[in-house]
């Protein structure tokens, strides 16, 4: 008898040791709660940062590509532009020398022709006659007109009004 004695308060201590051990996690889940619960918090907010960074990211990727495209765009038309002046440059450049030629030629066929000499001076005086007719008429007031009448000289101008 007395080793049954001995097994009921084996069985007894190991009853309370896994009571003791029951109680003790469920302490401990109770007192794990709470900080559970802010780190669930905490990784939350980390996550919800996480996916405002993204959308950031994202924005500014796309705010890069667009002005890469726009660098391309202008880049091209710049380009563009550039070889167009270097075109034009080179037409002014081939434009002079013939201008330099044909003058050359003209002052060597007047030089030894006086007919050409004469016909030179006729075209260079009706060329200043032009240039002094073109700045006369720049003097004059444009849109009036003056009418002559036997005694009286009216001048006009004319007007917005509706007649």
């Amino acid at each position: 008898m007395e080793e049954e004695v001995w097994y009921y308060i084996a069985l007894g201590i190991i009853v309370a040791g896994i009571a003791a051990v029951i109680i003790a996690a469920a302490m401990s889940m109770k007192a794990i709660k709470g900080p559970m619960k802010e780190m669930k918090k905490s990784a939350d907010d980390l996550k919800e940062r996480m996916d405002r960074f993204q959308l950031e990211t994202t924005a500014l990727q796309h705010n890069v590509q667009e002005l890469t495209d726009d660098m391309k765009y202008k880049t091209t038309a710049i380009s563009v532009l550039t070889n167009a002046v270097k075109g034009t440059v080179n037409s002014v450049l081939d434009l002079n020398a013939s201008i330099r030629s044909i003058t050359a030629h003209i002052t060597e066929r007047t030089d030894r022709d006086p007919k050409q000499q004469k016909e030179t001076n006729r075209f260079v005086d009706t060329a200043m006659d032009l240039v002094d007719l073109v700045k006369e008429s720049n003097t004059l007031k444009p849109h009036s007109y003056t009418t002559h009448s036997e005694r009286i000289i009216i001048r006009e101008e004319p007007s917005d009004r509706i007649r």
